[in-house]
């Protein structure tokens, strides 16, 4: 069993690449891409999104990951966001906060390279770790402390007919364990490298649509501009219906590997 485990990661290390940063999603981007990093690969990524209404949501998140060597078909990611919100609507400036973590693990089955189809499975899940509203005590209509709260597993599908042009197919299903109830999850997005690297990087417009059975579709339509040989990664989104409340966001985010 352990040669063919050997021989399959040795197999994958020599056709598995990721996609190019400029046409691949993540970061701030709600559907995600087939592709992995390159084996051996660190990343950090980072974001900020502040919301245009009167409540002024916001939040911020830091997610490091890598493709280990002995499995370069595979992305850990570890996530952790902080995230406000007003919850009393007399005033705006009462926010409530909450720490999450985010873990996820991101498995490519078909490199999208090889035959301009990828295919890749993601999973994940997302703890509370603290909550507080500023000036008070802890909101009551909340639950518990160090909770897990979802659960969900994602089917991705990239379709790349052209080098500069990639359609991202998500389909999953999400478990809330608070509202104990189990919703389906679907995504597509299309990323134009409308810029060939260049003595500034490339440069990628995207634009996609998501959403569940109980929220209003999310809209985000941004800008990425790849630096330093695709290594430094800085986006600029505008946001639409990204919670339950209709408003718009604006998000910046940024993105560097290793």
């Amino acid at each position: 069993m352990r040669p063919f485990i050997r021989s399959a990661a040795i197999a994958a290390m020599t056709y598995c690449s990721a996609v190019p940063a400029a046409l691949a999603q993540g970061g701030p981007f709600r559907v995600d891409d087939s592709g992995v990093e390159a084996a051996g690969t660190i990343k950090l990524e980072a974001f900020g999104a502040f919301s245009a209404t009167r409540s002024r949501e916001r939040e911020v998140s830091f997610r490091p990951g890598f493709v280990a060597t002995a499995l370069p078909f595979v992305e850990f990611s570890l996530g952790l966001a902080r995230g406000a919100e007003a919850r009393d609507p007399e005033d705006a400036k009462r926010r409530f906060w909450a720490t999450r973590l985010e873990p996820e693990a991101k498995l490519e089955v078909l490199p999208v390279d090889r035959h301009g189809i990828g295919l890749a499975v993601k999973v994940g899940a997302a703890w509370r770790l603290s909550a507080q509203r500023l000036g008070a005590d802890v909101d009551p209509d909340q639950p518990g402390f160090r909770r897990l709260e979802t659960l969900f597993s994602t089917a991705i599908a990239t379709v790349q007919p052209i080098e500069a042009l990639a359609l991202n197919l998500n389909l999953g299903v999400e478990r809330d364990r608070i509202d104990r109830r189990t919703a389906p999850l679907w995504g597509v997005g299309v990323v134009w490298r409308a810029m060939a690297d260049g003595p500034v990087g490339g440069t990628a417009l995207i634009a996609e649509v998501s959403g569940s059975d109980r929220k209003r579709s999310a809209v985000q339509v941004g800008m990425r501009q790849s630096l330093s040989e695709d290594r430094l990664d800085l986006d600029l989104v505008v946001g639409r219906n990204l919670t339950d409340e209709r408003a718009t966001w604006l998000i910046g985010g940024v993105a560097v590997r290793f």
